[in-house]
């Protein structure tokens, strides 16, 4: 199936739900895990998967996206890209990917484009996500451009994109965690955040896996218990499966993306799908329409409407 007959299936189903005045509308891809050629499209890490960025702007024609949302991990750690020229032409082109569009984009920092050293934070920030600062949309940043907030002023809604590669690959620092909290506190009344991030808050591990969640991840998850009220969803990527989760009544979602994981560790729930990246793609299109306090994520690729989720806030 070709790319756009992709694009129209899925919205077709966009197409048929209810709209509202404060809808918010965007794709979310994580996990690309890429390098620069087709090895074995079947086989995370060994192919080309930037052209889900190019299919995202190609859909952008048809649902108008308030802003695009990348959950990290790009490819750094690949035997492919370990010399640098293979990993700066990786990070050029996924960045000049993204550049194609005029609307805001925002990419986390995941664990693997944080440990593997090629850049730091300032340098992941800037080249992801200081473009669309440049641009004139309205971004706050924390200590540097790998996190902090994107504001929909129209909508009233406040979109955080962290870096939970913090010092660590899989923690928020302190000083990360107090912007978090600073400005959800100052949200006005009537005001909606919703969080992105690469790695889940969620409990649940690989089989076999019983570590428990770093304390910034406890301490995030008072925070969201916190400001409940006010946070509409949260979005992740990393565990290379498809799972739901709920903090405080928040519903919480987490994407596969093109990441693999032998399918004997899943843990109870959650799902996974092998696929061949040049036949066909995975993102979801997320639809937030918070008069109704619900959200649909639609499949846009492999299982299509099979994989589409719902959400609805009590």
């Amino acid at each position: 199936m070709s790319t756009a007959e992709i694009i129209r299936k899925t919205f077709r189903r966009f197409d048929a739900l209810e709209k509202t005045d404060r809808m918010l509308v965007f794709p979310l891809i994580t996990d690309l895990h890429s390098i620069l050629e087709d090895i074995d499209p079947a086989e995370p890490g060994l192919r080309n998967t930037i052209p889900v960025i190019h299919a995202l702007h190609e859909a952008d024609r048809f649902f108008d996206f308030d802003f695009i949302a990348d959950l990290g991990d790009t490819g750094l750690e690949l035997p492919q890209t370990q010399a640098d020229p293979d990993a700066n032409a990786l990070l050029e082109a996924y960045a000049e990917a993204h550049a194609q569009t005029a609307k805001p984009v925002l990419v986390c920092m995941g664990n693997h484009d944080y440990n593997y050293g090629k850049l730091s934070p300032e340098e992941f920030g800037e080249r992801f996500n200081m473009p669309s600062f440049l641009r004139g949309h309205a971004l706050t940043f924390g200590k540097d451009p790998s996190y902090g907030f994107l504001d929909l002023r129209t909508k009233m809604i406040r979109i955080f994109f962290l870096n939970t590669g913090s010092g660590a690959p899989y923690r928020l620092d302190e000083i990360q965690e107090d912007f978090l909290q600073k400005h959800l506190q100052e949200l006005d009344t009537g005001w909606l955040a919703v969080i992105l991030m690469h790695y889940s808050p969620h409990l649940t591990r690989e089989k076999g896996n019983s570590s428990g969640l770093d304390s910034s991840m406890v301490k995030f998850r008072r925070i969201m218990e916190k400001y409940a009220d006010r946070i509409g969803g949260i979005f992740c990527g990393d565990s290379h499966y498809d799972a739901e989760f709920s903090i405080g009544g928040i519903p919480g979602f987490v994407s596969h993306g093109y990441g693999g994981v032998r399918q004997s560790s899943l843990p109870p729930g959650t799902r996974n799908n092998v696929f061949d990246s040049t036949r066909t793609m995975l993102a979801e299109i997320v639809v937030i329409r918070p008069e109704l306090k619900r959200i649909d994520l639609l499949r846009m690729g492999i299982k299509d409407a099979a994989a589409d989720r719902i959400a609805v806030k009590g």
